[in-house]
């Protein structure tokens, strides 16, 4: 879906962000991988951000603790203009249900 513009891509990429910032290290990565992907294959940014977003999503070890890895995909919605996911407590988890 990043392959379209406006509302679609911004939501594409919205929870994509939501998915970097996942607890599971494993979807983190392959996330990355993916977008990694759509930006060589798309054009989703101007080119001098693109350099940024390549060297992050490529250098950044996403499988590393959850603490390290939120900062870093906080960026990346920076770059992208896309709101950055907030985290739900526990309380409100259960609240939820």
């Amino acid at each position: 879906m990043l392959q379209f513009a406006g509302r679609i891509r911004n939501r594409s990429l919205s929870l994509m962000m939501v998915t970097l910032g996942s607890r599971y290290p494993l979807v983190r990565k392959a996330t990355a991988t993916e977008l990694y992907e759509c930006l060589l294959v798309h054009e989703l940014c101007p080119p001098e951000v693109l350099d940024q977003l390549s060297s992050i999503l490529t250098e950044t070890i996403w499988d590393a603790d959850i603490q390290v890895v939120r900062p870093i995909r906080n960026q990346l919605c920076e770059l992208f203009q896309v709101p950055v996911p907030s985290v739900k407590s526990k309380s409100q988890n259960n609240e939820s249900r």
